[in-house]
């Protein structure tokens, strides 16, 4: 009878381990997925907060086209762009400038780059990259635009191109 309840026993302790190695297999894997999913979410946020940083560097007031107070959706004036890098050129010394820019833009960069009918150029139009050698990798976007220089009536076609640095 000894013998029985030695074997019962051991049984019953078999049986336990084995549950308990299930659940932390389980509980591991659950774990993992919940990382992933995560990471997924993390992702899908830092994609919405490029697209929505590469909108509103398409459709800053300062530089869009506009013709009788009405704005051209993706155009910028020639004009208006020239007296822009003029101004983010010449801001030393002007702290609200530079601090209004990054509230709107935070830590990116952003280059317009015209590709027809001249040959071909880039213009800065903002560059606050992060320092942080791990944080490095931005999220690009680019966008199709249109110059327009409203003294020879004539429109270059470009992109913007958008680099967003997220705090990770």
């Amino acid at each position: 009878m000894n013998k029985k309840a030695q074997v019962k026993m051991f049984e019953s302790i078999a049986v336990l381990i084995i549950f308990f190695f299930l659940l932390s297999f389980g509980f591991t894997f659950y774990g993992k997925m919940q990382k992933i999913s995560n990471e997924k979410k993390i992702r899908k946020s830092m994609d919405i907060d490029a697209v929505s940083l590469a909108i509103k560097a398409s459709n800053l007031p300062e530089l869009q086209c506009s013709t009788k107070n009405v704005a051209e959706p993706n155009c910028y004036d020639e004009l208006k762009l020239v007296a822009f890098r003029q101004m983010l050129q010449n801001k030393e010394g002007n702290n609200f400038l530079t601090d209004h820019y990054y509230q709107l833009f935070g830590f990116s960069t952003i280059k317009l780059h015209i590709i027809y009918p001249v040959e071909k150029y880039e213009i800065m139009l903002y560059d606050r990259p992060r320092t942080n050698e791990t944080e490095s990798a931005g999220i690009l976007t680019l966008l199709p635009i249109s110059i327009f220089n409203p003294k020879t009536n004539m429109h270059k076609f470009g992109y913007l191109n958008v680099t967003y640095y997220p705090s990770q």
